[in-house]
């Protein structure tokens, strides 16, 4: 992970490594269409360089009802922006993540899924009880946030010690904030994908409550 963060490239290692991250091999394009990964001036990107996905195809819809202007920015020349982050190896894609949730920190990318994944069995934190994302603010730069769901009556900081050495260790990202919360805390959706938008603008707006009484860090109003 902490090569991929650094390189945006997607480098093979041993599966025990302390800093691997496990992506499943998705597999290529069905007959008559086609996938590729390009970089930020729409240009296809070399293997095991990561970048946005496109695909293209009979399948692929042609735009929104609700205008060109929104077709415009998801489809150019034929190909549709996904808006999802991944990388071709050996003919097959892997997806990283999406592209709004991209933590952007000095200079390197990080996918929340991969902090969320190192902080599985913290003591502690309930088990699916993570989510990770950025706190952005017009001028400055992102802010890495981990939320997790805790029992009651753990130690607070030796949790944050945790989660801080644990992601620290695996990714090379110091944490700016890690929120305890309560059970329930971290919403998703019908088919079970965190909601880390939500959460991101609860946060930003100070409304994510600690189990102790406390907002972001703040104390909350009686």
């Amino acid at each position: 992970a902490s090569g991929l963060a650094a390189s945006g490239r997607a480098v093979p290692c041993r599966a025990d490594a302390p800093d691997a991250s496990r992506l499943v091999a998705c597999g290529g394009p069905f007959p008559g269409h086609a996938l590729r990964v390009i970089d930020e001036r729409g240009c296809a990107v070399g293997e095991r360089v990561v970048g946005e996905i496109v695909v293209s195809g009979p399948s692929v819809m042609r735009g929104y009802l609700s205008g060109p202007e929104a077709t415009a920015e998801v489809v150019r020349d034929g190909w549709l922006a996904t808006g999802d982050i991944g990388y071709m190896a050996g003919g097959e894609l892997y997806v990283c993540g999406r592209r709004k949730e991209t933590i952007i920190v000095g200079g390197r990318n990080y996918f929340p899924q991969d902090l969320e994944s190192v902080l599985d069995g913290v003591p502690g934190v309930r088990s699916g009880g993570v989510a990770a994302f950025a706190a952005t603010a017009p001028g400055h730069p992102d802010r890495a946030v981990v939320v997790v769901e805790t029992y009651a009556g753990v130690a607070a900081d030796a949790v944050q010690a945790e989660v801080r050495r644990r992601v620290l260790q695996a990714t090379g990202l110091a944490v700016d904030d890690i929120v305890l919360a309560p059970k329930g805390t971290i919403a998703r959706t019908t088919s079970g994908k965190l909601r880390r938008a939500e959460l991101r603008e609860r946060y930003v707006a100070g409304t994510l409550v600690h189990k102790n009484g406390h907002v972001n860090g703040q104390p909350s109003a009686p």
